[in-house]
């Protein structure tokens, strides 16, 4: 610093939380403060059901995951179905698995912003389940890169197993807190994933061909290419790097 005082730093203070997806009839997003002995306090809570299906119990809050500075909160709402009479022999949709977008304020309380459809891949398949999302460790307000601001979805598409399920691509901005699809891979049967703490790859660990299938991020445009699979064992259900 050589001309003058810099006026241009700003400073947010935040408390350690954690974020709870609540699965079953509540279906529930619950952010709890984190003290000193590790206690949890709740701080708030946002019903993530009711504006879809409220009527539909099987539509649950699975998975939530948030941004590198825990700004914005992204829970993995999973298909709503239902069956016709007892003893239930027919089962079908009414509603499609969905992301939903929460900003998160310094003090914990969240507020809802956006929500995206995740599309089923497979036509013949009965539904698109996001069971699991993957932010980019590099996503940030101030990195423009297209490789940068990416939300990956990992769609079990009703269980592991049909043969259909994949991983969605999707762009986020940070300014409308909105989710963008640009695209997304079939990966038959998988089971998991998880990303590399750079953010140059995903391992998906797939049910049926007990294998691990590496898929490269694009520096570019954040795009997903499967690399060959290298088989582990029988049933391989998760991994972590």
């Amino acid at each position: 610093v050589t001309g003058a005082n810099v006026t241009s730093v700003k400073v947010v203070c935040r408390s350690r939380y954690s974020l709870v997806a609540n699965r079953s009839g509540d279906a529930r997003l619950t952010n709890y403060s984190i003290g000193s002995t590790g206690a949890l306090t709740g701080v708030d809570f946002e019903t993530v059901q009711s504006a879809l299906e409220p009527t539909v119990s099987e539509t649950d809050a699975q998975t939530v995951a948030t941004t590198p500075t825990l700004t914005h909160a992204f829970v993995a709402v999973d298909a709503g179905l239902s069956y016709d009479v007892a003893p239930y022999p027919n089962l079908f949709t009414t509603t499609p698995g969905h992301i939903r977008v929460y900003e998160v304020a310094a003090n914990g309380q969240m507020t809802f912003a956006s929500d995206v459809t995740v599309p089923n891949m497979a036509p013949n398949n009965l539904a698109s389940d996001p069971m699991q999302i993957l932010v980019h460790p590099g996503m940030n307000v101030s990195e423009d890169g297209a490789n940068r601001r990416r939300v990956y979805v990992v769609d079990m598409s009703n269980h592991a197993g049909s043969g259909n399920e994949s991983i969605h691509e999707y762009s986020f901005n940070y300014s409308l807190a909105t989710l963008t699809r640009q695209g997304g891979v079939s990966v038959p049967t998988i089971s998991g994933a998880e990303m590399d703490p750079l953010g140059e790859f995903i391992w998906a660990t797939t049910y049926t061909a007990h294998a691990i299938v590496p898929l490269q991020i694009s520096a570019s445009t954040g795009a997903l290419t499967p690399l060959a699979a290298t088989v582990v064992g029988t049933q391989a259900s998760e991994m972590f790097t």
